[in-house]
């Protein structure tokens, strides 16, 4: 039972890791985008002006 009990412990965790690693991955892909994002914001005022 004891094993058992470890057992899914342990693919909990590593359920939650890798949930993780796939948010800091979509966290660091956003952060790119919005810096594109506002490169083309300062691209567009310029030609505004």
């Amino acid at each position: 039972m004891e094993k058992l009990k470890k057992d899914q412990l342990n693919e909990q965790y590593i359920d939650l890791v890798e949930k993780q690693r796939l948010y800091y991955k979509a966290v660091k892909e956003f952060k790119e985008e919005c810096r594109k994002n506002e490169q083309l914001i300062v691209e567009l005022q310029k030609l505004n002006k």
